[in-house]
């Protein structure tokens, strides 16, 4: 049944009618074990009969000046009856049809065909249809080009139609992502155009899996024949089926407009005999490993504050007053706040310790904090110097929201003795003779100086501030990589093309970074400076190891809040590129070479207070494998507003044995100059990244879906990744035109004297947003 991550069991029968042993045993346990019935919305007779239909229409149709005109399915054709029941359908379309032939008779047969079928699931409440992949490769365009022909005609009313594909290709891993991601394209990133993705037999490389997930699958399809059994003779999956299916429960059905996921299992019929399993332990299980996942996922995200995917536009708190509700959500991020009292601590401590005036209470201590809000910094600052002992001490509290300077002035009476100095006005425009030993502010937006900070701390430098005031945070830098996310860019492009030149925050969304590091873009510090410089402008540089296509670059930042402490929502395991490494590298040479250290961090456990920015583009960026992508973004403070510009370029290496012309890039002599294989054929070696363990939350009873898996027992340890998508579609002895033992050529050598890198731009987006023209902040 539905686990609680909005992820769905099915089922295909053996036939359309499930009066087979199996069909009987697995409707008969319908109510506890799945939600879906995946059966051929038409039969065989309906086949047949459009066959004859279309072999009169051949040698009579052209003589009478006839167009190919096929009927609807009658009753007695149908795969899915008409009904009142309660079960639910995934409808599989007719596998006989070839929406890429040449011929375009046969084209019209199957698109007639493919309406008609469309038209009877819409009619019988069918949401969505699996549809069989192209069996032709060179004539893509036509299947591209009828299903663009079936979305126009039904428009809102069309059923999603998901293609059924392999996970990954042994021979070439992102084969069947990029033949997915042709038609995609070639369809307009249409919402109700999904993926259905069959297990594999083999583990899955990482790099793989992490694009699938931000891809909008909606069933996975699960074969009888990747199972094998365990002690108990249950079957079970190997772990890193159980660990991919996790994987895409943690996705929730978010990658895609349908919102849901459906687990399917097929081709029980074919191997229950062989196992001697009872058909409905595979359903047991698969509902297992749901319930498992689902107690997994809360614990990692326990004070998770929003699960519904969201796009945002991002905060405007120096030009807008923030709502109650949205403060109340910030305040319940505890351990930012946490972080945020042991900078203070250390931070007061170091003053006293250096003063022993203040130490001593004979000298005052003031401690301000710019942009107040509702008060959580103040009640931490407050509680500190409290327990520091400190009696002689001002807390200046400064915000312009007049409905929470209200709430302030509550709390002050209620918690803080009325010792809370509370001023009513914009951080910018105060003006006192104050100089404070401590300034704490919470002013950090997803880009770290999204939301003003720089500009809202410069006056309280400049004017406020002694040569050993502490700020907290002390500094933050502005992190940056480039990304896949196709649900976010069309439902951007949903929204309207203008939000393409506009920033956005981002949660719940997936992505695929593709990069392989997260790149220092710029830094802000606050040393009570005099003179600051807002503007911004950075050049970097990512490599890009797999061929990918870029829908933006996604932005994150890290703050330090005194010393050691820090705050950071770059994503877990990331290798980070600061300003300083890439300064060092030689560009030109970084095809071969990530520096000599990487740097690994995290995003802080469980603060929840951001969600990454996104810098969208307005056409997507094709990146072949090896590719180096440079971003140049902006950072403009003008005229009283600030904005955001950016672009990006992607370049490859070519070798010449010669010396060469220009070519957008300098000309770099290569370490190696002798053997050398041909661009055309050079490829990166393959990162196969291991799935990490994950933590165990099944119970003692458990035992009977998990210990002493049967390595040796799979029903089937060889056979092409296609086989289960032509049992799902019962295609039988077909040869696949996507077979990987095909054309395999090996790398042609030529040998060189000398031998020259020359970096070549291959293509270039247009500058977004110029001139603040879409967006831009206002001071």
């Amino acid at each position: 049944m539905a686990s609680r991550s909005n992820v769905f069991v099915g089922i295909k029968p053996h036939n359309e009618h499930s009066t087979d042993a199996i069909g009987s045993s697995v409707v008969e346990n319908r109510v506890d074990t799945y939600d879906y019935v995946l059966l051929p919305l038409t039969n065989n007779r309906y086949r047949d009969s459009m066959k004859a239909k279309f072999e009169e229409y051949r040698d009579h149709g052209h003589e009478w000046n006839e167009e190919l005109k096929l009927d609807p399915p009658q009753l007695q054709e149908l795969g899915v009856l008409p009904s009142n029941g309660d079960v639910s359908y995934i409808g599989l379309v007719s596998y006989f049809l070839e929406l890429e032939s040449h011929d375009a008779d046969v084209r019209t047969l199957s698109l007639q065909v493919l309406e008609h079928e469309l038209r009877y699931a819409n009619f019988v409440g069918i949401k969505q249809v699996i549809l069989a992949p192209p069996k032709k490769l060179n004539t893509l365009h036509y299947y591209a080009q009828s299903l663009s022909t079936v979305f126009d005609t039904f428009k809102d009313t069309c059923p999603a139609i998901s293609i059924s594909l392999p996970l990954f290709e042994d021979s070439d891993p992102l084969s069947t992502w990029e033949l997915w991601n042709t038609i995609r394209k070639m369809c307009g990133y249409q919402p109700k155009l999904t993926v259905s993705l069959a297990l594999p037999r083999q583990k899955t490389p990482r790099y793989v899996l992490s694009r699938w997930l931000s891809e909008p699958v909606t069933c996975l399809l699960v074969s009888a024949s990747i199972f094998t059994t365990n002690q108990y003779n249950h079957p079970v999956l190997n772990k890193f089926n159980q660990q991919l299916i996790t994987e895409f429960q943690r996705v929730n059905g978010n990658a895609s407009k349908f919102g849901e996921l459906a687990i399917v299992l097929h081709g029980m019929e074919k191997y229950t005999d062989k196992l001697n399993i009872e058909p409905s332990k595979y359903l047991e299980y698969l509902n297992y490993l749901l319930k498992k996942g689902d107690k997994l996922i809360l614990m990692e995200s326990p004070n998770d504050l929003q699960n519904e995917p969201t796009i945002m536009p991002p905060l405007l708190p120096h030009h807008e007053n923030l709502s109650n509700a949205v403060y109340q959500t910030f305040e319940q991020d505890t351990i930012k706040y946490d972080l945020y009292e042991k900078a203070i601590t250390a931070a007061a401590s170091e003053i006293l310790t250096k003063n022993i005036s203040r130490r001593k209470n004979s000298a005052e201590f003031i401690a301000l904090v710019a942009g107040a809000g509702r008060g959580p910094l103040v009640e931490k600052t407050f509680k500190v110097l409290n327990k520091l002992g400190l009696v002689n001490f001002r807390l200046l509290a400064i915000e312009k929201n007049p409905q929470a300077i209200l709430y302030l002035q509550k709390r002050n009476f209620d918690l803080w003795n009325n010792k809370v100095e509370i001023i009513k006005t914009d951080i910018r425009e105060w003006h006192d003779d104050i100089k404070v030993d401590l300034c704490i502010s919470e002013l950090l937006g997803s880009f770290g100086c999204n939301e003003l900070s720089p500009e809202c701390i410069a006056p309280i430098e400049a004017f406020h501030s002694k040569p050993e005031t502490i700020f907290i945070p002390q500094g933050y830098s502005s992190y940056a990589a480039p990304i896949s996310s196709p649900v976010l860019y069309q439902s951007l492009v949903e929204k309207g093309r203008e939000f393409l030149e506009k920033p956005s925050l981002v949660h719940n969304i997936p992505y695929c970074r593709t990069s392989s590091r997260v790149n220092e873009i710029w830094s802000f510090s606050h040393l009570h400076q005099q003179h600051h410089q807002f503007n911004k402008s950075s050049i970097s540089h990512f490599r890009i190891k797999h061929k990918s296509e870029i829908h933006g670059i996604a932005g994150f930042f890290i703050a330090t809040l005194y010393d050691n402490i820090t705050l950071s929502i770059v994503p877990n395991d990331s290798i980070i590129k600061t300003l300083e490494e890439q300064e060092s590298s030689n560009i030109d040479n970084s095809r071969g070479h990530n520096g000599p250290t990487p740097t690994k961090v995290n995003h802080t456990d469980s603060m929840r207070s951001w969600s990454p920015v996104f810098f969208p583009l307005n056409e997507p960026l094709f990146l072949n494998d090896d590719t180096e992508l440079e971003l140049f973004i902006i950072r403009n403070d003008l005229n009283g507003r600030v904005w955001y510009e950016w672009s990006v370029s992607s370049f490859v290496y070519l070798v010449s044995s010669s010396k060469p012309p220009r070519l957008d890039g300098e000309r770099v002599p290569s370490a190696e100059s002798k053997e050398t294989t041909d661009i055309e054929t050079q490829n990166m070696t393959n990162a196969f990244a291991k799935f990490s363990p994950q933590p165990d939350s099944s119970e003692v009873e458990d035992k009977y879906f998990e210990d002493s898996i049967n390595h040796t027992n799979f029903i089937s340890g060889k056979g092409n990744e296609w086989d289960s998508v032509k049992d799902l579609h019962e295609i039988q002895n077909r040869q696949s035109s996507f077979d990987g033992s095909k054309d395999r050529r090996e790398p042609r050598k030529i040998s060189f004297t000398e031998e020259y890198h020359v970096r070549v731009r291959t293509d270039i987006s247009k500058l977004h947003n110029p001139n603040g023209c879409m967006y831009s902040i206002p001071l």
